[in-house]
């Protein structure tokens, strides 16, 4: 918080694009059959809650499994 770092953002851009950059050679649009599902306990369930449940969240992520975590409600 007190960097103001957006967690999703990282996540999104920052691991997972150096991720399928280093796997498959490129990052946003891979034209690859990728499947992610996001997991966390506690703080990393509610990381994993928050995003999938976005409204803009990453095409790769087909799935969450929050365990212990806060969901968020966001209708």
């Amino acid at each position: 918080m007190r960097d103001e770092v957006d967690d999703l953002d990282f996540i999104v851009h920052g691991v997972v694009d150096v991720f399928l950059s280093t796997l498959f050679g490129q990052s946003e649009g891979v034209d690859v059959d990728v499947n992610v599902i996001a997991t966390g306990f506690s703080n990393g369930g509610f990381l994993s809650s928050l995003l999938g449940l976005s409204p803009n969240r990453p095409w790769w992520l087909k799935g969450i499994v929050p365990t212990g975590g806060y969901q968020y409600d966001l209708g």
